[in-house]
């Protein structure tokens, strides 16, 4: 692996560019660690506690910092003056044979002017955890949402979790991670000089109180991004050369004095890995960074250089930041229409071109760890794409299997429509789908945000025909800053949910733009009815008998409770789940029962407790019919659900256990039986609830069973 020395603010000159692409060819040497003092932290009003502030007044957003303006030409290297630029070799490949999933949920964020005045790019971010959704806009606003999009908190200044000191200010380029592992919420931006601001939640409720730290870090970190990971939060910026940093996370979630390390001296920007899913790394195993560069611009071929930063909190000299490896990738045009040109993607309605950020990775950089295999996936903007100015999201996914990083696939997201995509983020489910955000716009059409899927077993580098998420009103007209970035995220709480934001504009304006955020899934479902002529009731024998008697499946309902000589009485729920794939893998499923109300007696419920939920993989007795032997026969999978009485309503519903998965029948019926916890009360009184079956004359009120699955 490549040692790293390079001094702080070298930078790579033309002439030495044009006179040497074989000494560029490979990263040169990073310069570290520098090892900060410990910073203390301080306790933060709860946020709950916070208010909106006043809308602040238009101001012109901070520039986005060229880091090679000391060059002779500025960083443009050749790019600025292309004649011609080659079709990129994996355009035309997107277009897959199916939709990528609908939306399931869409709601509005943070807008302007009540985000900041009049300022832009509104840099939109976020992230989910189990019960919340909180957005993050410059400059700089906190929305903290639940899981239906209901806001919980007026959106307020992530300044004022600091009553005072450098992190009071709101100067923006926020982030905001949800730490998974911790069950806790990590909120950043800079204060427009040289500290970084961090808060991190001190319970899993975002509407808490945050430890809240100011790391003096030396230099301003322009566009900083962080990735969460066992032993530390990482972070990249654009400073007087690219850097990577490690901030001691143990002690941030404890709110004990933390430090940071830091490398400098990379020659384009990084992304740090970021932990998605239950399972972690190998133990010990460092951060991942990755950068992408270019043949022509960076000298050597166009690849991916995969960085690896080990933290040593006790012995900080043991610490490194090595070049892990080198991934050749298909070829790509870097930068979109140049080095640092801001006026790029033409839109709707104006002459006004917006900023592609196509000279650096896109946010963010996932990882997951699963089933013995290791995986990556990240996305930027490259050229020579079919569009009007040729802008593209190109993606990969690397794996490692044990025997070290290698490319899986790659892809570029055009589809050959005449339209440019940019400003893209991606992110991964538990199965291996991955989804991919980004902006879509060209001279006739104002920009949408739309996203596609590439599912686990697509053909490599494929991803299917986009969704629109949401259909832009209009164009901006006052600045050529985009958004710098946009958010792809997984739900921790089921990690097949997605969730992306992005900006739009409702309407042509020069800065009041508005911001999406949205959820969809890639699992496929399927709802089928139960089977009416095979539903029915179970009568007990005799009390405590535990054999079936009197049997019923006429009444377009089935009952369960006991009886007035207190017999149990039990309901089969027959579905035909054959309509499942033969080959599916079953994901999930859950149960729906429509109430009539209790036949007589008192609430069942009150007596009888909850109702228990069984399953089968085939039949009961073996008999499809109904037949006195389902009551006792083939208990199968017992307590596989459990139905509670609803607050209100007639809906009753049980989300099936994930054992309970593998007894879905793909090829045949799956049956359920419903019965009362406690089978009879002894109190010489019919209690019974009646629930609707799959004869009942209402379909609405008959059994459902919504399956997930996918194909293997």
């Amino acid at each position: 692996m490549l040692a790293r020395q390079l001094a702080v603010g070298t930078f790579v000159t033309t002439a030495l560019f044009w006179q040497s692409l074989a000494a560029l060819a490979q990263s040169p040497p990073a310069q570290g660690p520098i090892v900060s003092a410990p910073v203390a932290a301080r306790s933060s009003p709860a946020a709950r506690t916070l208010k909106s502030p006043a809308i602040s007044a238009p101001r012109i957003a901070r520039p986005r910092i060229n880091p090679l303006a000391n060059e002779p030409d500025q960083g443009r290297r050749g790019t600025w003056n292309r004649t011609s630029v080659p079709v990129d070799p994996l355009a035309g490949r997107s277009a897959g044979t199916r939709a990528s999933p609908p939306v399931l949920l869409s709601f509005d964020g943070i807008g302007n002017p009540a985000s900041c005045g009049g300022c832009t790019p509104p840099d939109t971010v976020g992230d989910v955890g189990p019960n919340h959704y909180i957005q993050m806009a410059n400059s700089t606003k906190v929305s903290i949402y639940n899981k239906t999009g209901t806001l919980l908190t007026p959106a307020f200044d992530l300044g004022s979790l600091w009553t005072s000191g450098n992190c009071a200010a709101n100067a923006g380029d926020p982030v905001v991670r949800y730490d998974g592992q911790a069950d806790r919420w990590v909120l950043s931006q800079f204060n427009g000089a040289s500290f970084l601001c961090f808060a991190v939640s001190q319970t899993p409720d975002p509407t808490g109180a945050y430890y809240t730290y100011e790391f003096n870090v030396g230099s301003f970190p322009d566009y900083f991004k962080v990735g969460v990971w066992p032993d530390g939060y990482y972070v990249s910026a654009n400073e007087t050369s690219y850097t990577a940093y490690a901030f001691d996370r143990a002690m941030m979630l404890i709110g004990q004095p933390a430090t940071f390390q830091k490398f400098t001296g990379e020659t384009n920007f990084l992304l740090p890995s970021d932990l998605d899913g239950k399972t972690p790394p190998p133990a010990g195993a460092p951060n991942l960074f990755y950068t992408f560069k270019d043949n022509s611009f960076h000298g050597g071929v166009d690849r991916i250089e995969l960085l690896a930063f080990h933290v040593d909190w006790a012995v900080p000299g043991n610490s490194t930041f090595t070049l892990l490896n080198t991934i050749n990738v298909a070829p790509f045009t870097y930068t979109v229409c140049g080095f640092f040109v801001l006026s790029c993607i033409s839109q709707g309605g104006t002459a006004q071109k917006v900023d592609p950020v196509s000279e650096w990775p896109m946010f963010a950089f996932p990882y997951r760890n699963s089933g013995g295999v290791q995986r990556l996936a990240g996305t930027f903007t490259i050229g020579g794409s079919p569009g009007q100015a040729g802008a593209a999201p190109r993606w990969f996914e690397l794996r490692n299997t044990g025997t070290g990083w290698t490319l899986f696939q790659e892809g570029t997201i055009n589809p050959g429509d005449g339209k440019d995509r940019w400003m893209g983020s991606i992110a991964m489910d538990k199965i291996g789908n991955l989804a991919i955000g980004y902006s879509v716009s060209n001279s006739t059409m104002f920009p949408d945000i739309r996203y596609t899927v590439h599912r686990f077993n697509d053909a490599p580098g494929t991803t299917q025909t986009e969704t629109v998420l949401i259909s832009g009103g209009g164009s901006q007209t006052g600045s050529n800053r985009w958004g710098d970035y946009s958010a792809m995220s997984i739900d921790p709480s089921d990690n097949t949910s997605f969730w992306y934001t992005n900006e739009y504009y409702a309407a042509t304006s020069s800065t009041n733009w508005a911001t999406r955020i949205g959820k969809f899934r890639v699992m496929d479902n399927i709802i089928p009815r139960s089977v009416g002529a095979n539903d029915g009731d179970i009568l007990e024998s005799s009390e405590t008998s535990g054999a079936g008697g009197a049997i019923n499946s006429t009444l377009g309902a089935v009952r369960l409770g006991d009886s007035v000589g207190d017999r149990q009485r039990v309901a089969i729920l027959d579905f035909d789940t054959s309509i499942l794939p033969d080959t599916a893998v079953v994901t999930g499923a859950a149960l729906t029962v429509f109430s009539g109300g209790p036949v007589s007696g008192s609430d069942p419920f009150a007596t009888l407790g909850n109702i228990a939920v069984d399953i089968t993989g085939s039949l009961f007795s073996g008999d499809l019919a109904l037949v006195p032997g389902d009551f006792e026969a083939g208990a199968g999978l017992a307590n596989a659900g459990v139905i509670t009485k609803p607050a209100s309503g007639i809906v009753y519903s049980a989300k099936l256990s994930s054992a309970a998965n593998g007894q879905v029948n793909a090829t045949g019926r799956t049956q359920l039986r419903l019965r009362f916890q406690t089978d009879d009360d002894d109190d010489g009184i019919a209690d019974i609830l009646r629930l609707g079956s799959g004869d009942n004359t209402n379909a609405n009120l008959r059994p459902r069973l919504a399956v997930e699955y996918y194909m293997p």
